[in-house]
Protein backbone atom coordinates (compact mmCIF):
# COMPACT_ATOMS: atom_id res chain seq x y z
CA UNK A 1 0.00 0.00 0.00
CA UNK A 2 1.41 3.36 -1.06
CA UNK A 3 1.38 6.42 1.71
CA UNK A 4 -1.27 8.49 0.85
CA UNK A 5 -0.79 12.46 -0.63
CA UNK A 6 -2.04 15.53 0.64
CA UNK A 7 -4.81 17.22 -0.28
CA UNK A 8 -5.34 20.88 0.92
CA UNK A 9 -8.33 22.48 0.87
CA UNK A 10 -8.80 26.29 1.45
CA UNK A 11 -12.40 27.88 3.14
CA UNK A 12 -14.35 30.97 1.50
CA UNK A 13 -12.51 33.00 4.02
CA UNK A 14 -9.52 32.80 2.73
CA UNK A 15 -7.70 35.84 1.64
CA UNK A 16 -4.69 36.32 -0.82
CA UNK A 17 -3.46 39.26 0.75
CA UNK A 18 -3.72 38.62 4.18
CA UNK A 19 -3.17 34.90 4.28
CA UNK A 20 -0.79 34.20 1.08
CA UNK A 21 2.35 34.36 3.40
CA UNK A 22 1.10 31.58 6.00
CA UNK A 23 -0.28 29.16 3.18
CA UNK A 24 3.09 29.56 1.72
CA UNK A 25 4.56 28.17 4.52
CA UNK A 26 1.70 25.51 4.67
CA UNK A 27 2.38 24.57 1.01
CA UNK A 28 6.54 23.98 2.15
CA UNK A 29 5.45 22.01 5.17
CA UNK A 30 2.93 19.87 3.77
CA UNK A 31 3.96 19.57 0.57
CA UNK A 32 0.24 18.61 -0.97
CA UNK A 33 -0.19 17.09 -4.31
CA UNK A 34 -3.71 19.36 -5.18
CA UNK A 35 -5.02 22.30 -3.10
CA UNK A 36 -9.24 22.87 -3.43
CA UNK A 37 -11.17 26.28 -3.10
CA UNK A 38 -14.04 25.40 -1.25
CA UNK A 39 -15.86 28.72 -2.46
CA UNK A 40 -18.53 28.34 -4.37
CA UNK A 41 -19.29 32.03 -5.19
CA UNK A 42 -17.59 32.62 -9.22
CA UNK A 43 -15.92 35.80 -8.09
CA UNK A 44 -14.41 34.78 -4.69
CA UNK A 45 -13.08 32.14 -6.52
CA UNK A 46 -12.06 33.82 -9.41
CA UNK A 47 -9.89 36.51 -6.93
CA UNK A 48 -8.79 33.13 -5.13
CA UNK A 49 -7.54 31.33 -8.21
CA UNK A 50 -6.16 33.73 -9.73
CA UNK A 51 -3.96 34.90 -7.13
CA UNK A 52 -2.90 30.89 -6.24
CA UNK A 53 -2.26 30.40 -9.97
CA UNK A 54 1.98 31.06 -10.38
CA UNK A 55 2.48 30.19 -6.62
CA UNK A 56 1.06 25.98 -7.23
CA UNK A 57 2.06 25.92 -10.95
CA UNK A 58 6.32 26.64 -9.83
CA UNK A 59 5.43 23.60 -7.25
CA UNK A 60 3.45 21.48 -9.37
CA UNK A 61 0.38 21.73 -6.96
CA UNK A 62 -2.67 21.39 -8.83
CA UNK A 63 -5.66 23.56 -8.23
CA UNK A 64 -9.28 22.86 -7.81
CA UNK A 65 -12.36 24.17 -7.39
CA UNK A 66 -15.51 23.59 -6.17
CA UNK A 67 -18.98 23.31 -8.09
CA UNK A 68 -17.62 25.74 -10.69
CA UNK A 69 -16.89 24.12 -14.11
CA UNK A 70 -16.77 26.60 -16.50
CA UNK A 71 -14.88 29.13 -14.62
CA UNK A 72 -12.27 25.98 -14.24
CA UNK A 73 -11.88 26.34 -17.69
CA UNK A 74 -11.53 29.64 -18.02
CA UNK A 75 -8.72 30.25 -15.79
CA UNK A 76 -6.91 27.04 -16.88
CA UNK A 77 -7.34 25.45 -13.36
CA UNK A 78 -6.53 21.77 -13.29
CA UNK A 79 -10.43 20.38 -12.36
CA UNK A 80 -13.53 20.72 -10.31
CA UNK A 81 -14.97 19.11 -7.30
CA UNK A 82 -18.71 18.30 -7.78
CA UNK A 83 -21.03 16.80 -5.22
CA UNK A 84 -22.58 13.56 -6.56
CA UNK A 85 -26.10 15.45 -6.54
CA UNK A 86 -25.29 18.44 -8.72
CA UNK A 87 -27.09 19.19 -11.54
CA UNK A 88 -24.08 20.76 -12.96
CA UNK A 89 -22.71 16.84 -13.04
CA UNK A 90 -24.50 15.97 -16.27
CA UNK A 91 -22.42 19.04 -18.21
CA UNK A 92 -19.17 19.09 -16.12
CA UNK A 93 -17.27 17.48 -18.51
CA UNK A 94 -18.64 19.43 -21.79
CA UNK A 95 -18.08 22.52 -19.77
CA UNK A 96 -14.40 21.05 -18.47
CA UNK A 97 -12.82 19.70 -21.11
CA UNK A 98 -11.34 16.56 -21.63
CA UNK A 99 -7.88 17.36 -19.62
CA UNK A 100 -8.93 18.52 -16.84
CA UNK A 101 -9.94 16.46 -13.39
CA UNK A 102 -13.69 16.00 -12.02
CA UNK A 103 -13.76 14.92 -8.75
CA UNK A 104 -17.50 13.47 -7.69
CA UNK A 105 -17.85 13.87 -3.79
CA UNK A 106 -20.66 10.72 -2.75
CA UNK A 107 -22.17 9.37 -0.46
CA UNK A 108 -20.13 6.29 1.97
CA UNK A 109 -21.70 3.51 -0.49
CA UNK A 110 -20.82 1.03 -3.30
CA UNK A 111 -23.42 2.07 -5.43
CA UNK A 112 -22.52 5.73 -5.19
CA UNK A 113 -18.86 5.26 -5.52
CA UNK A 114 -20.16 3.17 -8.87
CA UNK A 115 -21.83 5.64 -9.98
CA UNK A 116 -19.64 8.37 -9.64
CA UNK A 117 -17.39 6.12 -11.96
CA UNK A 118 -19.60 5.59 -14.22
CA UNK A 119 -20.49 9.15 -14.75
CA UNK A 120 -16.82 10.41 -15.49
CA UNK A 121 -15.34 10.57 -12.45
CA UNK A 122 -11.57 11.07 -12.42
CA UNK A 123 -11.39 10.45 -9.09
CA UNK A 124 -14.31 9.94 -6.09
CA UNK A 125 -14.00 11.57 -2.68
CA UNK A 126 -15.43 9.63 0.42
CA UNK A 127 -15.87 10.84 3.39
CA UNK A 128 -14.64 9.16 6.87
CA UNK A 129 -17.63 6.99 7.17
CA UNK A 130 -16.81 5.14 3.77
CA UNK A 131 -13.37 3.37 5.00
CA UNK A 132 -15.17 0.36 3.83
CA UNK A 133 -15.78 1.66 0.40
CA UNK A 134 -12.19 2.73 0.18
CA UNK A 135 -11.38 -0.62 0.78
CA UNK A 136 -13.13 -2.25 -1.25
CA UNK A 137 -13.06 -0.06 -4.01
CA UNK A 138 -9.45 -0.35 -3.70
CA UNK A 139 -9.38 -4.00 -4.67
CA UNK A 140 -11.74 -3.33 -7.59
CA UNK A 141 -11.02 -0.16 -8.82
CA UNK A 142 -7.83 2.01 -10.35
CA UNK A 143 -9.66 5.35 -9.78
CA UNK A 144 -8.45 7.58 -6.94
CA UNK A 145 -9.78 7.96 -3.90
CA UNK A 146 -10.39 11.03 -1.43
CA UNK A 147 -10.76 10.71 1.83
CA UNK A 148 -13.01 14.28 2.12
CA UNK A 149 -14.16 15.81 4.51
CA UNK A 150 -11.76 14.97 7.79
CA UNK A 151 -11.93 16.79 10.96
CA UNK A 152 -9.84 14.52 12.70
CA UNK A 153 -6.24 12.71 13.30
CA UNK A 154 -8.73 9.62 13.98
CA UNK A 155 -10.53 10.03 10.63
CA UNK A 156 -7.25 10.44 8.65
CA UNK A 157 -5.19 7.47 9.99
CA UNK A 158 -8.52 5.17 9.47
CA UNK A 159 -8.83 6.23 5.86
CA UNK A 160 -4.85 5.80 5.62
CA UNK A 161 -5.52 2.29 6.80
CA UNK A 162 -8.01 1.58 4.34
CA UNK A 163 -5.81 2.69 1.27
CA UNK A 164 -7.38 5.92 0.59
CA UNK A 165 -4.80 7.67 -2.08
CA UNK A 166 -5.44 11.33 -0.91
CA UNK A 167 -6.23 12.64 2.77
CA UNK A 168 -7.88 16.31 2.79
CA UNK A 169 -6.94 18.70 5.22
CA UNK A 170 -8.76 22.17 5.98
CA UNK A 171 -5.83 24.87 6.32
CA UNK A 172 -7.29 27.33 8.09
CA UNK A 173 -4.73 30.38 7.74
CA UNK A 174 -5.94 32.28 10.63
CA UNK A 175 -4.89 29.67 13.02
CA UNK A 176 -1.38 29.08 11.85
CA UNK A 177 0.22 27.62 14.89
CA UNK A 178 -3.04 24.80 14.42
CA UNK A 179 -2.29 24.37 11.42
CA UNK A 180 1.38 23.38 11.60
CA UNK A 181 0.47 21.08 14.10
CA UNK A 182 -2.10 19.60 12.14
CA UNK A 183 0.46 19.41 9.02
CA UNK A 184 2.64 17.08 10.94
CA UNK A 185 -0.20 14.90 12.38
CA UNK A 186 -0.94 14.13 8.51
CA UNK A 187 2.40 13.95 7.65
CA UNK A 188 2.55 11.48 10.62
CA UNK A 189 0.25 9.11 8.30
CA UNK A 190 2.87 9.39 5.32
CA UNK A 191 6.36 8.08 6.47
CA UNK A 192 7.41 8.09 2.96
CA UNK A 193 6.88 11.60 2.64
CA UNK A 194 9.06 14.35 2.97
CA UNK A 195 10.78 14.94 6.43
CA UNK A 196 9.88 18.84 6.15
CA UNK A 197 6.47 17.59 6.48
CA UNK A 198 7.33 15.88 10.28
CA UNK A 199 8.52 17.30 13.12
CA UNK A 200 12.45 17.02 13.99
Amino acid sequence: MSDPELYFVLPPSFDPVRHMSVLREALELGRPTALRLAVTEEAAARTQATALQHVLRAQDIALILTNLPALARQLDCDGVQLDATSPLLATARKALGEDRQLGIACPPTRDAAMSAGEAGADYIALPPEGADVVRWWGEMMELPTVADPLSTSAEARAMAGAGVDFLTLRIDCTAPDQMRAQIRDWADLRPGRPASARPA
